[in-house]
């Protein structure tokens, strides 16, 4: 049975779904159908590889079954179709962790739409907080001189996100690497690294896109090798610390350049992000190269999924009674 409390005090409201409890601070019921524009929740930033913490109004909840992916969605008076349609909002929730039952779900279309209609709520609050985090700099970046030495302040805030993300402490590097990546990639990605969620490494350790790791602490021995392997799938508390790991690799890491440089691209001549054409600057992600490449395509093509690689607007959920 579907219950609400309201707490007054705080507004926040206390949603229990088949046994699963779920906090939702300083959320309006809204309109859901907003057509063309996707909200999405906050982690606290900057982002990490691991141990990341999402904002004090984000909701998280433990998935251990996608059966509660699925009743989530309706919950949310939505369903997985119309949002991997982009003809609803996704819900604003924040799942823990990969459900290890994806392969229960004998219908392959099912499978693959449940765990699309999963992977897409961490992506899109690591996406939010990119962008957010870009939004920022954007901002500081307009009220300050062209040209450096900047004032003091300025220039501790470029330094700190250099420190972050990586290369020269200037507007344009860290503009070039502190952005989204589209939803249809990484999607792709994750779909393909992990099986559709029913890889071991996605099950026991939340790995969604195939990370190495020669950390004992951290990794996941792959079958086959010896125990004392140096190479490991890198695991993660969390299912958003992976998609943040993910997304920090491809912002950051010197083999992506390409990706990077062809994003700045689309944004400096006003182009929406595609993810299906950045794929291209991936050819280093897999020993495949252009055999992994035309795959990605045809995991975007075939699920349709560039309808995802809309701008990213901030929206309220809307919760069915």
């Amino acid at each position: 049975m579907n219950s609400i409390f309201l707490n007054k005090k705080n507004r926040n409201i206390i949603f229990a779904v088949i046994g699963l409890s779920l906090l939702i601070s300083s959320c309006d019921i809204a309109n859901n159908s907003h057509t063309g524009t996707r909200h999405a929740l906050v982690l606290n930033s900057p982002l990490v590889n691991r141990g990341n913490t999402p904002a004090d109004h984000v909701i998280e909840i433990s998935t251990p079954s996608y059966k509660d992916i699925q009743s989530l969605y309706e919950s949310a008076d939505t369903d997985i179709d119309h949002v991997l349609a982009a003809e609803h909002t996704p819900p604003a929730f924040l799942p823990k962790q990969v459900p290890g039952d994806f392969a229960e779900i004998k219908e392959t279309e099912e499978r693959k739409k449940t765990f699309l209609g999963f992977v897409l709520l961490p992506i899109q609050a690591v996406n939010a907080t990119l962008l957010e985090e870009r939004r920022h700099l954007i901002a500081l970046q307009a009220k300050t001189k062209e040209t450096p030495p900047y004032p003091q302040d300025v220039q501790d805030k470029l330094d700190a996100l250099a420190q972050s993300y990586g290369g020269e402490a200037t507007f344009e590097n860290l503009l070039m690497r502190i952005d989204e990546i589209p939803a249809s990639l990484a999607l792709a990605q994750a779909a393909l690294e992990s099986g559709w969620g029913t890889s071991r490494f996605a099950a026991q350790g939340n790995a969604l896109f195939g990370e190495h790791t020669t950390s004992l602490e951290h990794g996941l021995q792959p079958a086959g090798l010896e125990p004392d392997h140096d190479v490991k799938v890198e695991a993660f508390d969390t299912v958003y610390d992976s998609v943040a790991s993910y997304m920090l690799n491809l912002n950051t890491h010197a083999a992506y350049q390409d990706f990077r440089t062809m994003r700045a691209k689309m944004r400096k001549n006003n182009q929406p992000l595609n993810g299906r054409k950045l794929a291209q600057g991936l050819l280093s992600y897999s020993e495949r190269q252009h055999a992994y490449i035309e795959e990605l395509h045809l995991v975007i093509d075939h699920n349709k999924l560039t309808r995802l690689d809309q701008p990213l607007v901030i929206q309220n959920a809307k919760l069915k009674n």
